[in-house]
């Protein structure tokens, strides 16, 4: 029914959406594990910024019908940053115990 198709269409939005967010993630945590400042790279601020204005534009204008995307509320846009947050904590942390480990070896 119409019911399950909207929510189904919710859910592929918010992987879609998290599929996004965890790759800026990847990016930082890279630059994070190889003790780049995060703010030497303007472009790549570009990049992920323009990504993100991207993905509101797909998401907030017509082009979400022709996409199949749906617009996410505040509530499912706060999942999204939370289970985003938790992640980076997650890759910062494996990346400073991995360079701990390797660097307590040399």
């Amino acid at each position: 029914s119409g019911g399950t198709e909207g929510n189904l269409m919710q859910a592929q939005t918010m992987t879609f959406c998290f599929v996004v967010i965890s790759e800026s993630i990847l990016l930082l945590s890279i630059r994070y594990y190889f003790k780049i400042s995060f703010f030497t790279n303007s472009w790549l601020w570009g990049a992920i910024l323009g990504g993100f204005g991207l993905q509101g534009l797909l998401l907030y204008t017509p082009l979400s019908e022709i996409f199949g995307c749906t617009a996410l509320d505040f509530t499912q846009i706060g999942i999204l940053l939370a289970a985003g947050t938790i992640l980076y904590l997650l890759s910062v942390t494996t990346a400073f115990l991995i360079r701990k480990k390797y660097q307590s070896v040399e």
